[in-house]
C-alpha cells in the first residue's frame, strides 16, 4: 500500500482525503466560492457557527484567526447578514475562501448542518440535524392540543421602553412553535416597542421576559399599566433564559421547549400525553 493510501486510510474520520479537487460551491448568498479540496482548517466568523463546525466536524478542525506563524485555513464560515461582505474579500485576499450561510429560521439550523457535512466531507452533521428536528417536532405534537395563548416576549426594558420581537423575527417563530401567539406581530420587522398602553391593548395572557426573576419584577415594576394584563393578574410572568434567544443556532432547539414548558406547563406535566 502507498504512503497516500495509508494516510487516506487512517484519516477516515476527519475525511482528510476525501478530495483534493478543487470545486466552486454556492454559498446562501448566491456567491460562487472556490474550494482547493476539502477544507481542513475553517475559521468560525461567529460564535454560532463555531458550534456547527465543533458539532460536524469536530474541535480539532477549527482554526484561529489567521496568523504568520500559523498555518491559514483552508476556509472560513460566516454568517449572512452578521459577517460584513468586506471581511469576506479580504480573506480572500489572502487566499481563504469564505463560505456565508442564513440562519433566519429554525429549519435552518439543520439545513446547514446537512450542508456542512458536504463542505467538510463529515457524516455527523445528517444525524445532529435529525435529531435536532426530531425534538421540534415532539414539542410540536406536545403542545397541538392546546389553545395559543396570547404571548408577550420581552427581551429587555427600562422606566422608558419595552423592547419586543415583530413578527418576522425567529424568538416571534419559535414562540409560535413552541404553542403561542406572540402578541407583537402585528409589528412588523423583527423588533418591537410598543407602548406599555399598547401592551394593556394586546392583552397577553403570558409573559415572558428574557433574564432572571429580578427582571421580570423590574418589567413590572417599570411599567405598572401591566398589571392590567391577563398575565400579571394571573401570575405568568415568567423569567427564559436569555443566552438561549441570543441568536439562532444548536441552541435553539433548548429554547424553543424551554418557552413551550413556560407557555403550556400542562403539556408537559406527568401523565401529559
Amino acid at each position: 500500500m502507498s504512503v497516500r493510501l495509508t494516510l487516506c486510510a487512517l484519516a477516515v474520520l476527519t475525511s482528510a482525503c476525501a478530495s483534493d479537487t478543487p470545486t466552486t460551491v454556492e454559498d446562501d448568498l448566491g456567491r460562487e466560492v472556490r474550494l482547493d479540496g476539502t477544507p481542513q482548517r475553517v475559521l468560525p466568523l461567529a460564535p454560532v457557527v463555531r458550534d456547527l463546525i465543533a458539532e460536524v466536524a469536530g474541535a480539532d478542525r477549527l482554526a484561529s484567526a489567521p496568523e504568520e506563524e500559523r498555518p491559514l485555513p483552508d476556509l472560513a464560515l460566516g454568517l449572512a447578514d452578521v459577517t460584513p461582505l468586506t471581511k469576506a474579500d479580504e480573506l480572500a485576499e489572502l487566499g481563504i475562501p469564505a463560505y456565508l450561510v442564513r440562519l433566519d429560521v429554525l429549519n435552518d439550523v439543520p439545513r446547514v448542518l446537512r450542508t456542512l457535512d458536504s463542505l467538510l466531507a463529515s457524516d455527523r452533521g445528517a444525524p445532529a440535524a435529525g435529531a435536532f428536528e426530531t425534538r421540534v417536532q415532539t414539542v410540536q405534537r406536545a403542545v397541538a392540543p392546546f389553545d395559543a395563548p396570547r404571548v408577550l416576549l420581552v427581551a429587555d426594558s427600562d422606566p422608558d421602553r419595552i423592547d419586543a420581537y415583530g413578527r418576522e423575527s425567529y424568538a416571534s417563530e419559535i414562540v409560535r412553535i413552541a404553542g403561542g401567539d406572540n402578541v407583537t406581530d402585528v409589528f412588523p420587522g423583527t423588533t418591537s416597542q410598543p407602548s406599555a398602553e399598547a401592551v394593556v391593548d394586546l392583552a397577553p395572557q403570558v409573559i415572558l421576559v428574557l433574564g432572571d426573576t429580578a427582571d421580570a419584577e423590574s418589567l413590572i415594576s417599570d411599567h405598572p399599566a401591566l398589571v392590567q394584563t391577563p398575565a400579571v393578574q394571573n401570575r405568568r410572568v415568567i423569567a427564559v433564559d436569555a443566552d438561549l434567544l441570543s441568536s439562532l443556532g444548536l441552541h435553539s432547539v433548548d429554547a424553543l421547549e424551554q418557552i413551550a414548558r413556560r407557555i403550556h406547563p400542562e403539556a408537559f406535566a406527568a401523565g401529559a400525553a
